[in-house]
């Protein structure tokens, strides 16, 4: 195994194995362990097709696992990776026969990657810290509101509906 992490880029993304993050422009997107498993299998593998057994095989190597977990697998990462909102596919499937990573990857190891791009080398600002206030209305109704960061505080009643369809 390589001393160098694999890092793997497809607009807007960055698949960082070793320290197993994708990020979405700088923002990290959270994925379940085998989900990312998944991803990164195909991403490895990007412009092939990877048969259905070949993806048991690379994510699952030591369980025996029903085809379901693969296809639930892959409707979370169509989720994440956002798919179905930009009409772009970076998943594409075969019927009956696997999946393909469609997108353009571009693949570097640690010692090719612009640390300058990398979020994790900014220098983060400091923490923020939450303020709770107090304030009167017009009515004589005493109401606490907090604010953090910058800009006019964003208020939200309390829930005057008691039903969760209506939140």
């Amino acid at each position: 195994m390589s001393n160098f992490a694999d890092i793997y880029e497809f607009n807007p993304f960055r698949l960082d194995v070793r320290e197993r993050r994708l990020l979405r422009g700088g923002v990290e997107i959270t994925l379940r362990p085998r989900v990312f498993d998944t991803l990164c299998f195909l991403v490895k593998h990007s412009g092939r097709l990877v048969t259905k057994e070949e993806l048991l095989q690379g994510v699952w190597p030591d369980a025996a696992v029903e085809e379901n977990n693969l296809t639930h697998n892959i409707s979370i990462l169509r989720k994440a990776l956002g798919e179905g909102a930009t009409g772009q596919s970076f998943i594409e499937t075969v019927p009956r026969i696997g999946y393909r990573f469609s997108a353009q990857v571009a693949h570097r190891n640690e010692s090719q990657v612009d640390f300058a791009a990398d979020p994790r080398r900014v220098q983060a600002e400091p923490m923020q810290r939450q303020e709770i206030r107090f304030c009167t209305a017009t009515d004589g109704v005493r109401l606490a509101y907090a604010t953090i960061g910058k800009g006019f505080p964003i208020i939200k009643a309390a829930n005057w509906l008691n039903h969760l369809d209506f939140e």
